[in-house]
């Protein structure tokens, strides 16, 4: 017996895997994406799964559910380019013609040819957890309730008042 895990090297091994673990999604198969709902404390959206044959990635896309108004865009804008660079993992990014924001991760399947099911399971986990610390924090920017010179500050106080309430929530299987 191998000590070895065995890899998702394809759009269907991912599938295969989302079915055997009993997360939920619908599959755009054409597309090779996957949509699975979230929710996580005040997140309920939910992740677009993009596997990339071509370009040897997977993406995990966690859009924000907010619409942001067309005169705080620039705000928006300003928050993101102070977070992204506090981030060990950033991927904070802005859709102008939807006025959305989104939390976007990439992981390469290649050398190697594909991923352990933990690698999967690890930048789901990532990719909501960070949308969910960082959606009030955003979303009060959007509404004007915050400015985005103290994005950091803002997030960093209202993730202390979630741990002080118990946290979050819990992702679920994955």
């Amino acid at each position: 017996m191998s000590d070895t895990p065995q890899l998702v090297r394809s759009f269907a091994d991912l599938l295969a895997l989302l079915q055997r673990d009993g997360v939920p999604h619908e599959a755009n198969l054409p597309g090779s994406e996957l949509v699975i709902p979230t929710q996580r404390g005040a997140l309920d959206a939910v992740l677009l799964l993009r596997w990339q044959q071509d370009a040897g990635v997977v993406q995990f896309i966690q859009p924000l559910p907010f619409e942001i108004p067309a005169e705080r865009i620039p705000a928006l804008e300003a928050a993101i380019c102070r977070l992204n660079p506090a981030l060990v993992v950033a991927g904070f990014e802005l859709a102008y013609d939807q006025r959305r924001v989104g939390f976007r991760t990439t992981l390469p399947f290649m050398p190697r040819g594909g991923l352990s099911a933990e690698e999967i399971q690890a930048y789901f986990r990532v990719t909501v957890k960070t949308a969910a610390d960082f959606l009030p924090t955003l979303q009060r920017i959007a509404q004007g309730l915050a400015s985005p010179q103290n994005v950091l500050a803002e997030a960093q106080a209202d993730m202390a008042q979630r741990q002080g309430a118990g946290g979050p929530g819990a992702l679920g299987t994955y």
